[in-house]
């Protein structure tokens, strides 16, 4: 599988998508990702058939070719502060969840079919997740203690509209 980084991604995030995207990448079975063809991290907005802009797409394989997953690195880190750059493990995080949520569609149409369209983004998030927590096993402590205050603020801002 190849991976494919724009140049303007790296510049502006000063991360390194390449080695974060291949240390994720360990902890997904072989057979989850076989004919995926390539990941490509774009700088640019992704925008999903209802014109919902989106941290990721999966394009299923055809005929010719293997699927591909795309992510926009603008949508994934929207509104961080550069500040947590400082700090890899937390774009690393936010990273992971795209990555995974869309290696969960190539899951789900290599190995279980006839899935309704709402069940498939949920079945997707619930492969994420789990995969999260095989890849962050470590440090699922640090980030209960550092983030959740943060997380109880952001559910709450949700739920007033205000995030």
């Amino acid at each position: 599988m190849k991976i494919y980084i724009e140049d303007s991604v790296t510049e502006k995030n000063n991360f390194k998508f390449e080695k974060h995207l291949i240390s994720l990448l360990r902890y997904v079975p072989k057979a989850h990702i076989d004919k995926l063809g390539c990941i490509k991290v774009v700088d640019k907005s992704l925008k999903s058939k209802d014109g919902n802009e989106c941290r990721g797409m999966y394009y299923a394989s055809t005929n010719n070719e293997d699927a591909i997953v795309f992510l926009s690195a603008e949508a994934m880190f929207k509104g961080m502060p550069k500040l947590f750059f400082l700090i890899p493990l937390i774009p690393k995080f936010t990273l992971s969840y795209s990555l995974y949520h869309e290696i969960g569609h190539h899951y789900q149409r290599n190995f279980t079919h006839g899935i309704k369209k709402e069940l498939a983004e949920k079945n997707a998030d619930n492969y994420a997740k789990k995969m999260q927590q095989k890849a962050f096993k470590p440090y699922f402590g640090f980030f209960l203690l550092i983030f959740w205050p943060f997380l109880l603020i952001r559910s709450y801002l949700k739920k007033v509209g205000k995030w």
